[in-house]
């Protein structure tokens, strides 16, 4: 490093450069720490998110119930139709014996 002359036009010239890049990529750095200080997650922020996720898991919860009591009752709903099919199925079915046997019995 030269020696600090006052006067001398060289003065001081390498090391000022130096430090001016040395300055800037402190400055650089101080930033992305500050910004990291305030990305990273902290004890309560953590606390927050542990309550709000507490939060949206019951809401979950609550929200498998009421689909799952819906569902029930749609397939509740669904046995009573096929049910009531099922046996107009037979009575058509019986109908349609009976009148067989009627014609082929009575009818000549």
């Amino acid at each position: 490093m030269p020696a600090n002359i006052e006067g001398s036009k060289f003065e001081n010239v390498p090391s000022r450069t130096y430090d001016e890049r040395v300055e800037a990529r402190l400055g650089v750095l101080e930033k992305d720490v500050a910004v990291m200080q305030n990305n990273f997650a902290t004890q309560e922020s953590g606390m927050d998110l542990s309550h709000d996720l507490g939060q949206s898991r019951a809401a979950l919860d609550q929200q498998h119930k009421d689909f799952q009591a819906a569902l029930d009752k749609y397939v509740i709903d669904l046995q009573k139709c096929l049910r009531r099919q099922t046996w107009q199925l037979c009575v058509l079915l019986v109908l349609i014996a009976a009148s067989t046997y009627y014609i082929a019995r009575y009818v000549h």
